[in-house]
């Protein structure tokens, strides 16, 4: 299995705006399940879940496995994840698909600006929190490139703690000295890189 699947092309990105997809895809990346074990561990009619497996294997994000006959004959289909983790490179693209992950990215920045105790007096506009949550997913995306055609044999958190590690240190060098004294973060015009 891949280590980590870079989406990059607006169709696939498109697909993943769905959380339910996005949470087959994290299932799948640890366990290989047919429909209907899908069905029942998140709770979904097997008709739903067999329309965004589908959905997922047009775009290439999961495969069918292995096939197995149960009791009555029936071919059961067991899906895998193509990959461990999935990073969404919002680079490249289209601003109207993008602005439905950057809640995720601004709570990403939220959550490390936390750790990294940043100071009240730090002037955080909510430009600049959207500036730097761009910045942020440009980091990790740029760490995942690294990974994206390895091989991998570690589990999903590991993938990701790989990829999050490194664009997280990389951001806390570029800012955190500036964040943690209260030192203002140009925005606008003058971007944040």
């Amino acid at each position: 299995m891949k280590m980590v699947q870079l989406i990059d092309d607006k169709d696939v990105a498109e697909v993943l705006i769905d959380p339910i997809r996005r949470t087959i895809l994290t299932v799948l990346a640890d366990e290989e399940m047919t429909e209907s074990m899908l069905a029942r561990h998140l709770g979904f009619t097997e008709s739903a879940i067999g329309h965004h497996l589908r959905v997922l294997e047009r775009e290439k994000l999961i495969r069918i496995s292995k096939q197995a006959p149960e009791n009555h004959g029936i071919i059961q289909k067991f899906y895998a994840a193509e990959a461990r983790a999935y990073i969404i490179d919002t680079r490249k693209l289209p601003i109207k698909i993008s602005k439905y992950f950057q809640p995720v990215n601004i709570e990403r920045v939220r959550s490390l600006l936390s750790i990294m105790r940043v100071e009240k007096k730090t002037l955080l506009t909510d430009q600049t929190m959207e500036e730097l949550a761009l910045n942020l997913s440009n980091l990790i995306a740029e760490s995942a490139e690294v990974y994206k055609d390895q091989d991998f044999d570690g589990g999903r958190e590991e993938a990701y703690m790989r990829i999050y590690s490194k664009a997280f240190e990389t951001f806390v060098l570029k800012y955190g000295r500036r964040l943690a004294m209260g030192g203002e973060i140009e925005s606008g015009s003058n971007r944040i890189n």
